[in-house]
């Protein structure tokens, strides 16, 4: 069961964060890094806002190795050698 102190002390730093003007803000992540005001929203922003990008280079990669691995797929093994080589 939740401790009714830690909800209202993490709704009330909710609320105070809500009323920051953060229009100037251009990296998130180093705002959130360099904060210590908010503490628990700090470890819920910083375990999202780490997670890397992912890149077009493997989403193609992934796609064409779905159509690669289809059975009917004849000139898969040609084309993911020249895919890998590439």
């Amino acid at each position: 069961m939740l401790n009714l102190v830690t909800l209202d002390t993490a709704e009330k730093e909710l609320r105070a964060f809500m009323q920051l003007e953060l229009a100037g803000v251009t990296d998130s992540l180093m705002w959130w890094k360099n904060t210590s005001k908010f503490p628990r929203l700090k470890r819920l922003a910083l375990a999202i806002l780490h997670v890397p990008a992912t890149s077009a280079l493997i989403e193609r990669t992934f796609s064409r190795s779905g159509y690669l691995m289809r059975p009917q797929s004849i000139v898969g093994v040609r084309y993911a050698r020249k895919a890998a080589f590439a």
